[in-house]
């Protein structure tokens, strides 16, 4: 299929004649928003109002070969090599987990709920999403961010960069014994998005999520769901001061066991909180 022309009508044209069998029409238009404004700076207003504008030989080369990629169900965000948290633009690859509204509304819920922490710490920071928007939130606090996956620190440091934002990134493996000497203790957060899919949920997933986004960061064992947040609440009960809070993301199925986690690890006003979609998805308490 070749583009009729190189007006930009057209070429949004070819886009959903390409991708109608893949996606559905809402899905293709977020898809051309996303393409259009971040391969060819061209945004939505301008494609409304300049529909008859021409594009070069390379603006249209590179719609089609991002079309090639994503009839191939490689995420949007891999082929524009960013994402958008908050206020941040983020670099991600293969290596991290694309960034997802439902964190968003985790960090939303911690910034609305503490002033001027001093000190944070975020386990399982990938791409170093939650930790860069609470520094930017809270500029004066010492956040620290820990991840067991030297590729992901690697694009959470440049993203740290990007954003000219000063986070102190840490290898650890949060399931083993901490070296404390390496961390901050007495935080007034700890906040966490482990992994927490079951292995069993990999037959509902969608392939651009399945074979490009890491399953070191996306899957646990059925049998262990809560490895993660078991190691996380038993080492937040010492890192924390009194008073200090703990955040987790969920997996919406988990949200009782979770809190009953913090209840037995000495936390008090635990509560779960739904997302956007009405699921269980956040669990916090306070030491």
């Amino acid at each position: 299929m070749k583009i009729a022309d190189n007006t930009i009508k057209a070429t949004e044209k070819y886009l959903h004649d390409t991708l109608k069998d893949i996606f559905n029409e809402r899905e293709i238009t977020s898809l051309a928003d996303i393409l259009f404004e971040d391969l060819l700076g061209v945004s939505k207003t301008e494609r409304v109002l300049n529909s008859d504008k021409r594009l070069s030989e390379s603006e249209l080369l590179q719609i089609i070969y991002a079309c090639k990629d994503l009839k191939k169900q490689i995420p949007v965000q891999h082929i524009t090599g960013k994402s958008f948290f908050m206020d941040l633009v983020l670099e991600v690859n293969k290596n991290v987990l694309i960034p997802r509204p439902e964190t968003e509304e985790l960090v939303s819920v911690v910034v609305r709920e503490n002033k001027n922490p001093l000190k944070i710490i975020d386990f399982c920071t990938g791409s170093g999403c939650i930790a860069l928007a609470l520094k930017q939130a809270f500029p004066k606090a010492e956040v620290n961010a820990i991840d067991v996956s030297e590729a992901a620190l690697e694009v959470a440091k440049i993203n740290a960069e990007k954003n000219k934002l000063e986070v102190k990134f840490l290898k650890e493996d949060v399931l083993a014994t901490l070296n404390f000497e390496h961390l901050t203790l007495n935080c007034d957060i700890i906040i966490s998005n482990p992994p927490y899919v079951l292995e069993s949920d990999k037959l509902q997933m969608s392939p651009n999520v399945l074979n490009h986004e890491p399953h070191l960061a996306l899957f646990v064992p059925d049998e262990d769901a809560l490895k993660f947040y078991k190691s996380i609440t038993e080492k937040s009960a010492h890192i924390l001061k009194k008073g200090g809070k703990l955040y987790f993301e969920i997996h919406e199925e988990k949200g009782k066991e979770v809190a009953e986690l913090l209840v037995k690890n000495g936390f008090s006003e635990v509560r779960i909180l739904k997302d956007m979609y009405e699921k269980d998805r956040f669990v916090s308490g306070i030491k």
